[in-house]
C-alpha cells in the first residue's frame, strides 16, 4: 500500500529549504512552487505548467509539471494511474517509495524508458496537494544516471510550495 498524502498533501509544517551551494532558485508563480537547480543549467518554460531545466541537450535534466487531480481521485489511485500510463508507453518501473520533502508527503518512482537503442532513467517525485499534482522528474541517459543521483536528490529535496520566491 502506498503511503501518500490525501487532499492536502501536507504533514508537519516545515520552513523553506536552504539554497545549496552552486544552485539557483527557480520560482513558478503560476503554480506557487520553488525548486533549486545547478546554476549552470538552463531554464526553458515550454508551456503553461511545464518547465524543463537542463545541463545541455544530451545531459541530465529536470522536468517540472502540474496536473489537475479530479476530486474523486485520491493520491494513491492517482499514482497508480501514472504508473499504468508509464508502463503503457514501455517504461519499466524499477523502484518506488513514499517520501516526505519539506513537509509534503509524496511518492517517488524510478523508471527506465528504452527505445531506438537508447535508455533513459528517470526519478520522479509526485506530490498531490489540494487537487493539484506536482511532478519533479529528474532524468539522464541510462549510462549516466548514477553520476547524477546526488544532484537529483538535492534537487528533489528543495521542492517547496510557496506563494513568494525564496531568496
Amino acid at each position: 500500500m502506498l503511503a501518500l498524502a490525501g487532499a492536502t498533501g501536507c504533514c508537519a509544517p516545515a520552513g523553506p529549504p536552504t539554497l545549496p551551494e552552486g544552485y539557483l532558485w527557480y520560482y513558478n508563480g503560476d503554480f506557487n512552487y520553488t525548486i533549486a537547480h545547478p546554476e549552470m543549467w538552463l531554464v526553458s518554460e515550454t508551456e503553461p505548467g511545464l518547465v524543463s531545466i537542463s545541463a545541455n541537450m544530451t545531459g541530465p535534466m529536470l522536468d517540472l509539471g502540474v496536473d489537475e487531480v479530479p476530486e474523486d481521485i485520491d493520491a494513491e489511485t492517482y499514482v497508480q494511474g501514472l504508473k499504468l500510463r508509464a508502463e503503457a508507453v514501455g517504461a519499466t518501473i524499477e523502484g518506488e517509495r513514499s517520501i516526505v520533502v519539506n513537509g509534503l508527503k509524496g511518492h517517488e518512482l524510478v523508471l527506465t524508458l528504452s527505445g531506438g537503442g537508447m535508455s533513459t532513467k528517470q526519478r520522479a517525485a509526485i506530490f498531490v496537494v489540494d487537487g493539484t499534482g506536482y511532478f519533479v522528474v529528474c532524468s539522464a541517459m541510462g549510462s549516466q544516471y548514477d553520476m547524477y543521483t546526488s544532484t537529483f536528490d538535492t534537487i528533489i529535496h528543495t521542492f517547496y510550495l510557496t506563494d513568494e520566491p525564496l531568496d
